[in-house]
């Protein structure tokens, strides 16, 4: 695993399920922290935010399924975050127990507790089996910054919702003439913030997710020119694409607006739209962003795990790309 891969990696997992012991092991085995040049625990502490405590129950399990895995007590214990002793006493008192538990049950006793609690078993086993698998997915397909990205054709699985605090943020500082269009529109985050403030904006998307007074059906990638008046294009793209969506736009307008990760700042693949002279302006959030979930998400919102920031490319601009940082506000 390379150096950027492993960054990506190590992002869209903060997004996951910050020091979950199965995405730890599962990262290690790939080499992330390696490839970062971090021990597993200083990777976990310094780029998770820490080892989620286990309860002595689930750590006992963890440790009895990490050690069918083939991993040491050594390694075991950086998964966990424990020390190497405590994870040879978990197993001692583990076999300990499982003796005393033969001498004192009979079989019918055995059978019927198996028959109990199986259920329960099963169902924990399967959400952690798919836990781990969506992981897995996640890094064979390439992850960019926090989510699994499917195809382009399946976008209707990948539509997440930017923050509006996002947008008037960069209202606030970035005005703009002509038409915009947003071409990834989704449910219309970024249309609604844009209308209000006046503009007049052409929405578009790939899927159908009941923007107001915007076309479905419409691939980006595959648009030849602009709508008429089109003077900018403005969106948060998606993950997987954005790279094509920066360099589709350059060619049909002559400003580019997007939201995405800081890091998209890296990696040599990208120098002809972060080297080429057209990159004028990128705006880092200070504070980290809440959490662009899912469309129809019904959980509790959270905090962003991944840095955000506004980049904007000019086709007229010629010179230095200027940095600056932004805050955005809680809305009222």
């Amino acid at each position: 695993m390379n150096r950027d891969d492993a960054e990506e990696f190590t992002q869209s997992l903060g997004q996951i399920v910050a020091g979950s012991w199965r995405q730890i092991a599962l990262a290690k085995r790939l080499g992330v922290p390696k490839a970062l040049a971090l021990t597993t625990e200083e990777w976990v502490n310094k780029r998770l935010g820490g080892y989620v405590r286990l309860s002595i129950a689930d750590r006992r399990e963890a440790i009895k399924e990490l050690t069918a895995e083939g991993y040491s007590n050594l390694a075991i214990g950086e998964v966990l975050g424990v020390d190497e002793g405590l994870v040879r006493r978990d197993k001692r008192s583990e076999n300990s127990e499982s003796t005393d538990q033969n001498h004192k049950e009979n079989s019918s006793a055995a059978s019927s507790a198996s028959e109990n609690s199986d259920p329960i078993n099963a169902v924990a086993a399967l959400a952690a089996d798919e836990q781990l698998h969506a992981v897995v997915e996640a890094s064979r397909r390439g992850i960019v910054t926090g989510v699994a990205m499917d195809g382009h054709a399946e976008r209707g699985l990948d539509c997440y919702e930017t923050p509006p605090e996002a947008v008037r943020a960069l209202l606030g500082i970035e005005s703009f003439t002509g038409r915009i269009w947003e071409p990834a529109c989704g449910p219309g985050a970024i249309v609604r913030e844009l209308r209000q403030a006046g503009y007049s904006v052409t929405a578009s998307d790939i899927e159908d997710y009941s923007c107001p007074d915007s076309t479905a059906g419409i691939d980006f990638l595959l648009e030849q020119r602009a709508p008429n008046d089109v003077e900018t294009v403005l969106t948060n793209p998606p993950f997987m694409h954005a790279n094509e969506f920066v360099r589709h736009a350059l060619t049909l307008v002559p400003r580019v607006v997007m939201l995405l990760r800081l890091a998209f700042l890296e990696s040599e693949g990208r120098s002809d739209i972060l080297d080429g002279g057209e990159l004028a302006r990128v705006y880092v959030f200070r504070n980290r962003l809440p959490m662009m979930h899912r469309h129809g998400w019904q959980g509790p919102p959270a905090s962003s795990a991944i840095a955000m920031a506004w980049f904007v490319w000019e086709r007229n601009h010629r010179g230095p790309t200027e940095l600056r940082r932004i805050s955005w506000g809680a809305l009222p």
